[in-house]
């Protein structure tokens, strides 16, 4: 569900080359946000490379140096870094994108799966 709003994003004309180059590198950084959550199954799961994590940050923090190191920080533990924007989340995006019926049934089954 969360990647329908991203397609329409970038259909929107909303994601530039500079976002595009942050999404290739925020993987690790959610990956290793959503392992901290979860530490009894580390033992369980495939870890994220530790190199790729740190040259996901250095580059967030190189890319966005115009931003305070609290923001960056902000930015890099979001829903989604690479809009920097670190209060948008996933029902804003989807309703600005899809509409408010679309971003209902998302709060529905988030609800339901959470």
């Amino acid at each position: 569900m969360k990647g329908l709003p991203l397609k329409q994003v970038y259909k929107d004309g909303d994601i530039d080359e500079f976002n595009i180059e942050l999404l290739k590198r925020q993987d690790s950084l959610i990956e290793n946000i959503q392992y901290k959550k979860f530490k009894e199954l580390m033992e369980h799961v495939t870890i994220p490379e530790e190199k790729e994590y740190e040259e996901a940050i250095k580059f967030y923090k190189e890319t966005l140096s115009s931003y305070s190191n609290e923001e960056i920080e902000k930015i890099m533990n979001s829903q989604i870094p690479f809009l920097y924007n670190p209060k948008m989340n996933y029902h804003q995006l989807i309703e600005e994108h899809l509409g408010k019926e679309t971003a209902d049934y998302y709060s529905m089954l988030s609800i339901r799966t959470n």
